[in-house]
């Protein structure tokens, strides 16, 4: 029988470093990062989706707070960092120079981690806060 892994992966830019997460940036800074990375070979370039893609994940990191506190209290006093079950070995294909760090999930205090999958995109659409622009 397969176990469960008993450690979490975070992604991130290397010259951006860890533990970051972009929804924090103001609008002014998210306008700077899509023009100096819309046209980055990477495997899903966020950034070439505009600044509507970073409204959406805005709009979806904070419904995902909000639901998460109805539901565990208390409000998380930050947005999420985002990591992946297990293993991961994208980070080189997704940045232009991806980096990672294992975290084993028994270091972590109760309360400090929990899963959403696939993506939390889907809450803004259920939530009527923004249509899909396609079909």
């Amino acid at each position: 029988m397969r176990r469960l892994p008993d450690f979490v992966t975070h992604y991130f830019e290397a010259d951006k470093g860890p533990f970051r997460n972009i929804c924090d940036l103001s609008d002014q800074e998210i306008e700077a990062v899509i023009d100096l990375e819309k046209h980055a070979d990477t495997a899903f370039n966020r950034f070439a989706l505009g600044s509507d893609f970073f409204k959406i994940r805005r709009a979806a990191d904070d419904l995902l707070i909000e639901k998460y506190a109805q539901k565990f209290r208390p409000k998380p006093k930050i947005r999420p960092y985002y990591a992946v079950l297990g293993a991961f070995d994208r980070a080189k294909t997704m940045y232009g120079d991806g980096r990672s760090t294992t975290i084993n999930i028994s270091a972590l205090p109760p309360g400090h981690i929990t899963f959403v999958y696939p993506d939390h995109f889907h809450l803004v659409w259920s939530e009527g806060l923004f249509s899909p622009d396609f079909p």
